[in-house]
């Protein structure tokens, strides 16, 4: 799985089993977008109206991160669960399938899935911030 958004006049394409994101210019021109630290399976990847990336990683951490120039810093997320709660950093995440964001980036929003496992974690989850 993986997901695209379009960012600075190029597309950013997150890459789940390395680790990456590939930044792809209209040209078809493809490099690395390499935050300050690595991603943990990035899947779901938006962009606010600065030009913040907001990145769901997959990996052990089921979070929401965000990479604003070279700064990469937690949404919200903690651990794998299902737990809504008002301190974000407590919240847990199952799935992190994809996500969207407002302009402003005040508001996130999180397909919070199942990756097809059966479970019954399929849920829309609003972040407020």
């Amino acid at each position: 799985p993986w997901d695209l958004v379009y960012w600075n006049g190029d597309l950013v394409v997150t890459e789940v089993d390395n680790g990456d994101l590939r930044c792809v210019t209209l040209a078809g021109v493809v490099t690395d977008l390499t935050p300050p630290v690595s991603l943990d399976q990035p899947q779901g990847i938006a962009a606010d109206a600065s030009g913040t990336l907001y990145i769901t990683e997959w990996g052990t951490h089921h979070d929401v991160v965000k990479l604003h120039g070279s700064t990469l810093s937690l949404v919200a997320g903690s651990t794998v669960g299902y737990s809504d709660s008002d301190d974000v950093h407590a919240a847990q995440f199952y799935g992190v399938e994809g996500l969207d964001v407002s302009a402003d980036g005040k508001r996130v929003v999180v397909a919070d899935g199942n990756h097809g496992d059966g479970m019954a974690f399929n849920h829309i989850r609003v972040i407020h911030q």
